[in-house]
């Protein structure tokens, strides 16, 4: 798994929520977009995509503020998953 750069959302629905991409290709050969509120552990969830390219369609319209430049994104062992 690789996660991406941590995206502020700037409309819609989830508002203010934050947003990171997952590339799973290499286990489940799509894609995970997790999101959740920062001050609200119990407030969040994913939705898991089978390629890049339903991946942009359902996030078509959204805007995400990607600046958060503390993060860089990295791969993520087994070990650190579970």
């Amino acid at each position: 798994m690789i996660y991406s750069k941590i995206g502020k959302i700037l409309n819609g629905e989830f508002k203010g929520w934050n947003i990171s991409i997952i590339d799973d290709t290499e286990e489940t050969g799509g894609y995970y977009i997790l999101y959740w509120l920062q001050n609200d552990s119990n407030k969040g969830f994913d939705d898991w995509y089978e390629n890049y390219e339903v991946l942009l369609i359902n996030l078509k319209g959204i805007q995400i503020d990607w600046s958060n430049d503390d993060y860089e994104p990295r791969k993520v062992s087994e070990d650190e998953i579970k």
